[in-house]
């Protein structure tokens, strides 16, 4: 996500908006009762592209190898916590009755 490639704005409709118009899905908001499908990105992390670590089975990638700029450090799924990176910490809201 370095500056004068894309815009994240931009970035942010061709990863959203876009597949949903394409695909015909419903809109989305964010708002009290709705599924939350969210994720936290940090577009100045660093990191460098290893297949091996893919969450999925395809591997091919031609940027394997590469440094590249902006990092997904957690996915939500409807309001269920999907993804973490190694390098992200998380810490839930304790909820009554439970302890800390």
């Amino acid at each position: 996500m370095k500056p004068g490639h894309l815009p994240l704005t931009r970035a942010i409709e061709l990863w959203t908006e876009a597949p949903r118009r394409v695909f015909g899905l419903p809109a989305v908001e964010l708002a009290h009762g709705s599924d939350a499908d969210l994720v936290l990105l940090d577009p100045t992390g660093e990191w460098v592209v290893d297949p091996a670590v893919f969450h999925s089975l395809g591997r091919n990638t031609p940027f394997a190898g590469a440094g590249v700029t902006g990092r997904v450090l957690a996915t939500w799924v409807a309001g269920r916590l999907a993804h973490t990176d190694a390098t992200f910490q998380t810490r839930l809201p304790v909820t009554a009755g439970s302890s800390e």
